[in-house]
């Protein structure tokens, strides 16, 4: 009977904003992650972009769109 009442779980109801919520910290992530890699490579772009598995120009663009101050990273 509970099932005919409300045929989706109340996860369900909020799925979207827990997508939402995911992407957001997935993109947190992987600022950190091209940060700490730019920190042990020294601020060595084409290594970090090595070890991350990408081209050197994603992680330039990826720099630029999560505006990471590279020098300012390294200053600590």
């Amino acid at each position: 009977a509970h099932l005919i009442d409300d045929p989706l779980p109340p996860k369900t109801h909020f799925a979207k904003r827990d997508k939402i919520d995911e992407v957001f910290s997935l993109k947190q992530m992987e600022k950190k992650m091209i940060c700490e890699s730019l920190v042990a490579n020294k601020g060595n772009q084409r290594k970090t972009a090595e070890n991350l598995g990408m081209p050197k120009s994603t992680l330039n663009d990826k720099i630029k769109s999560y505006k990471i101050n590279v020098k300012e990273l390294l200053a600590f």
